[in-house]
């Protein structure tokens, strides 16, 4: 987990943070397996086609681990995700491109900070997925430790990716990503009306298509098209994130120091904090506060990371 991951908890919950360092949950939220999946193909190198290894990673992922969710057709759901896991890693990493890189570790007083943005080139690079985009969510971004934290961490310059991936409902995103409307005849594949800003104005005779549904139908065809009907730009666009002045640096750093100072030094564990039990998703460790008898995370339900911490004393 990078440090800025470990703050995140840690600020949102203090018991939350503490498990953090040691646990995660055997069960992945789907969103979570397009982070993961996403950044192993995006970074490796033994493949060349990345974007299909993407969608492998979240099949196998989704075998061993198990898909932390609530949809009763798990398959369907998976198989959606797998196919967005891949045309997203596709548009990002093209054919022949070098693997992404992460930037080495730094030091934030005496504590190893361990990045989560790309480096690329002179900048940092963070890849953001959304429901939806808004002033709000910008900024949000902006003052979190993955995307403040990094620049101020390093020192540079970061460029935010966002990719928009549509409401989640019954198990899968709903964008243009995932499904659009092929013409029964001569099978064009459209997302919009050129004149228009949505799937308004089609015929009933056009077809509803979604990724997985539809094999005959490329990943590169698929992204032509979102370039012909000018979606892209709605569904991922990048964000410019300038290096703050000094005065904002040394706050920023003082807090990082100081959370995690007590974040490391701690030895009981704090109270959980009821009003993000659920917020924006449930935490990961939300049966252990809230069982029938209120547990610490166990190896039957969690995995047991620490050693991915060796700066933890």
């Amino acid at each position: 987990m990078s440090t800025a991951n470990i703050l995140t908890d840690y600020e949102t919950c203090e018991r939350k943070g503490t498990w953090s360092l040691d646990w995660e949950s055997i069960k992945l939220h789907p969103t979570e397996m397009l982070y993961r999946a996403q950044r192993s193909a995006l970074m490796q190198d033994e493949r060349e086609d990345a974007a299909e290894y993407a969608g492998e990673q979240v099949i196998g992922m989704a075998a061993e681990r198990g898909a932390d969710t609530k949809v009763h057709n798990v398959y369907d759901s998976m198989m959606s995700h797998a196919c967005l896991a891949d045309i997203l890693t596709a548009h990002l990493r093209k054919d022949g491109e070098a693997p992404w890189r992460l930037p080495g570790t730094t030091m934030i007083g005496n504590h190893v900070w361990e990045p989560e943005a790309f480096l690329r080139g002179n900048r940092l690079t963070r890849i953001i997925m959304v429901d939806h985009w808004s002033d709000d969510r910008h900024l949000s971004e902006y003052r979190s430790w993955k995307t403040l934290g990094e620049v101020v961490a390093y020192q540079m310059p970061m460029i935010e990716i966002v990719m928009v991936l549509g409401a989640s409902r019954g198990g899968k995103r709903h964008s243009p990503w995932t499904k659009g409307l092929l013409h029964p005849k001569n099978r064009k594949l459209r997302f919009r009306k050129k004149e228009a800003k949505s799937i308004s104005g089609f015929t009933g005779s056009w077809i509803p298509v979604w990724r997985e549904e539809r094999q005959e139908i490329s990943r590169e065809r698929w992204l032509e098209a979102l370039e012909e009907d000018d979606v892209l730009r709605d569904i991922c666009f990048a964000v410019d994130i300038p290096v703050p002045s000094p005065e904002m640096q040394k706050r920023v750093k003082d807090i990082a120091e100081r959370t995690l100072d007590k974040l490391m030094s701690s030895t009981e564990l704090a109270e959980s904090k009821l009003s993000v039990c659920d917020s924006p998703r449930p935490c990961q460790f939300h049966f252990c506060c809230h069982g029938k008898t209120p547990s610490v995370p166990d190896p039957d339900n969690f995995v047991y990371i620490s050693n991915h911490h060796p700066h933890r004393p």
